[in-house]
């Protein structure tokens, strides 16, 4: 069968997926689900070829995502540190593949000198997240269980932001100055979700250093979930169009031809700095609402009467 080899791929990958659910559910319904999808995947490839294919799976990966978070979103209430390392390795295996997959059929940017950079760049970081996000769930780890699971439900509340915003932005046109506004206001939600999560891990722990680790892993939680979501929407869904790229002032000055591959290069370039810059951030603000929890509190006039 045509295409067999790629459909082979996606089958395991997909399977890979599924251990981010919960094992019972896995084993009642995994082996279903496996067997429904490479069907599908068989049928798209032999009537739609490899573009409707990926389309199909850009989807799949879509809802897979948007179950993990609510499992995700579940699964701190009985504070589960594995689940959420696996939830989370399982959005880096799918940023690298859905990357991989776009690089596979559009590989003019390999040729393009400098365009091996950016794949290579961001691979790095993605693993280098995968890295982290091993070393703080593990039994044990520094982070400590409180501050590892207020870090990691507030980064998914701050994903759900990024990924309205980021759909909106694609999807929804509101003009200036309403774009500007919108991209401020999600960013700024965004910092403060980071802090919040700083402000609570510094708070129970009574110390600075925890609310610093606590924001920058909510900034890595977000950002491993949003990746995947922005690979997915700007390689598959709404990939800006050849006419509209060529007004952009950075194709302008790049010197590049090829408006196709520097839409893909455009968009890891985009990934990277989100990756680099996250953590960096979500520490700040964590230190700055750290520090905060620090400030004595005046008494209240009663208690001082009380005491007395």
């Amino acid at each position: 069968m045509q295409h067999s080899a790629l459909v082979r791929w996606l089958c395991r990958i997909y399977g890979g997926l599924l251990y981010t659910y919960p094992r019972e559910f896995r084993l009642r319904y995994g082996a279903e689900m496996k067997q429904i999808f490479r069907d599908r995947c068989r049928s798209l490839a032999e009537t739609q070829g490899p573009r409707g294919l990926l389309r199909f799976c850009a989807l799949t990966g879509a809802d897979w995502l948007t179950t993990t978070i609510r499992e995700g979103v579940d699964s701190m209430r009985v504070a589960n540190p594995s689940t959420v390392r696996f939830a989370l390795l399982a959005g880096i295996t799918l940023s690298l593949a859905l990357m991989s997959i776009k690089i596979f059929f559009d590989r003019p940017l390999l040729a393009i000198p400098g365009g091996s950079a950016y794949i290579l760049e961001t691979t790095a970081v993605l693993l280098l997240y995968g890295v982290c996000i091993v070393w703080a769930t593990r039994s044990g780890g520094p982070l400590g269980r409180n501050v590892l699971l207020s870090g990691t439900t507030l980064g998914l509340v701050a994903a759900v932001v990024e990924i309205a915003h980021l759909a909106a932005e694609d999807f929804v046109q509101f003009g200036p100055p309403w774009d500007a506004i919108t991209a401020l206001t999600s960013m700024f939600v965004t910092f403060l979700i980071w802090g919040v999560a700083g402000y609570r891990g510094a708070r129970r722990a009574g110390a600075i250093a925890p609310g610093v680790l606590a924001g920058c892993w909510s900034a890595i939680v977000t950002t491993a979930i949003l990746v995947p979501f922005g690979f997915a929407l700007e390689f598959y869904w709404a990939m800006p169009k050849p006419e509209y790229v060529v007004t952009w002032g950075e194709f302008q000055r790049s010197g590049w031809t090829d408006v196709h591959a520097f839409t893909i290069a455009n968009t890891l370039e985009s990934a990277l700095e989100h990756m680099v810059e996250s953590p960096i951030i979500g520490a700040i603000f964590g230190g700055i609402a750290g520090a905060l929890t620090r400030i004595p509190r005046k008494p209240q006039p009663g208690a001082t009467i009380a005491q007395a």
